[in-house]
């Protein structure tokens, strides 16, 4: 059977699924109280799990203005300039052709400025495998956004499908105590009467109790699952059970299968290997000749405003020769990271196949659970169906009608927590399939960069 308190975690893309942790050492925190959102939608944005998320998408984004920016030319200004303090110039006759020279030897000080423009002409590709780079980094983040959207709400699902069942166990064991006080009511007054027995009227009573005490943890339950919907999510019951029942409008009654190589967290891991690819590309790109354009122009005597420059361009080439060895290493370090990247996926792979068909087996499970009891709550409704009939007649067994009526409530109560087991199978499935999102409208939110 599935448990209320579950969760699937598969490290490296955060696969999880979250269930209600009741009764647990969580509550011992006190004095958490936080702003409440004003929604569920709210909630789910906030987690800071989904902002990590979205935070990543921006830092994708600046990588790749980045990359781009080495493929367009840069500019810049600079001005120098210095002070004689040492001169040996001959002040002589001076010669026409010498002027400029002369003149500017002269000078005490000289005020250049230099404004230069660089364009990159070949760098072995490395630039544009950063672009690819940056871009398939934004892909994964976006992915991880939905899939750690899809995280939230299926936790925020759990805990109120738990609410939701302890609410039908309250009333449950509610409408069997008015039952069952009636007939404990008949019990005493025979006891009165004298026509029963006192360890009747005891009897009863103690049944009653186990009814009581079964309303009593309901009670207990739906306290603290109050709690853990304002220390996790800062939300009300009256904010997720709208939530839920919308979930349960549009949910279909069975358990979706996927292909496991077609889910989010193996297209994450492809674009990983996909870039291990680019940056291979990167590291032979580093050993090739880098070839640039180079356009100097040169302001004499700023300070003085003189009309006096010169233009220079330069091509300009860089080969590497020697570099230790760093490199290569690099490019085994890559392969290594593709061998660990491939190990990855085959393992999530597995994971979601066996995780998906513990779901479908479970589904199984709890629907022949329902159609064994509800075989038997008929067969339990017929015999209390026989002795209401001879109630009053010739024979009269309050006594045997008051047991019966705990075996039909248990019954009933064993069958609402397999509605629970089932409608879990079925949220496990939907989340395991990547749908949760398309079938509840989830939004990635505003973006934050």
């Amino acid at each position: 059977m599935l448990s209320p308190a579950m969760r699937y975690c598969v490290k490296s893309g955060r696969l999880k699924f979250g269930g209600a942790l009741i009764a647990s050492a969580f509550f011992a925190v006190s004095g958490i109280h936080a702003q409440e959102y004003n929604s569920v939608e709210d909630s789910i944005h906030q987690n800071p799990v989904v902002q990590q998320q979205r935070a990543n998408v921006c830092q994708a984004r600046s990588r790749f203005d980045q990359a781009r920016a080495q493929q367009l030319p840069s500019m810049n200004f600079s001005v120098s300039g210095g002070q004689s303090i040492v001169k040996n110039v001959d002040e002589g006759p001076r010669r026409i052709g010498n002027d400029f020279a002369r003149d500017r030897a002269l000078n005490n000080t000289a005020i250049d400025g230099v404004f230069r423009v660089t364009q990159s002409l070949y760098d072995g590709q490395r630039a544009e495998m950063g672009k690819r780079i940056a871009r398939n980094q934004g892909d994964a983040a976006r992915l991880s956004v939905v899939a750690e959207t899809e995280t939230a709400a299926a936790d925020i699902l759990t805990v109120g499908l738990e609410y939701h069942l302890q609410n039908q166990l309250k009333a449950h064991w509610q409408g069997y105590r008015r039952v069952l006080g009636e007939i404990t009511q008949r019990i005493k007054e025979r006891v009165e009467l004298g026509a029963g027995r006192v360890s009747d009227l005891r009897e009863a009573r103690l049944m009653e109790l186990e009814l009581e005490v079964g309303e009593s943890q309901a009670d207990r339950q739906l306290e603290l699952i109050e709690r853990e919907m304002e220390a996790r999510f800062r939300l009300t019951p009256e904010l997720v059970m709208p939530f839920f029942e919308r979930y349960l409008s549009l949910r279909v009654d069975e358990v979706p299968v996927v292909e496991s190589e077609s889910i989010r967290l193996v297209k994450r891991i492809d674009l990983d290997l996909e870039n291990i690819g680019y940056e291979k590309r990167q590291l032979k790109g580093e050993l090739q000749p880098d070839l640039s354009l180079q356009l100097d122009t040169t302001f004499f005597d700023v300070d003085d405003f003189s009309n006096e420059y010169e233009m220079t361009g330069r091509l300009q080439m860089s080969f590497p020769i020697f570099d230790g060895g760093s490199n290569k290493a690099r490019q085994n370090e890559a392969d290594w990271r593709h061998r660990g990247l491939l190990s990855e996926r085959a393992s999530l792979i597995r994971n979601h196949t066996s995780t998906t068909q513990r779901a479908l087996s479970d589904y199984r499970q709890a629907t022949e659970t329902l159609n064994d009891i509800d075989a038997q709550l008929v067969e339990m409704r017929q015999r209390f169906e026989a002795l209401q009939a001879r109630e009053g007649q010739t024979q009269s067994d309050p006594l045997s009608i008051a047991r019966l009526v705990i075996e039909i409530a248990q019954a009933e109560a064993g069958r609402i927590n397999n509605e629970l087991n089932r409608e879990l199978s079925v949220l496990q499935g939907i989340f395991f399939a990547d749908q949760l999102g398309d079938l509840l409208a989830l939004h990635e939110g505003e973006p934050t960069c």
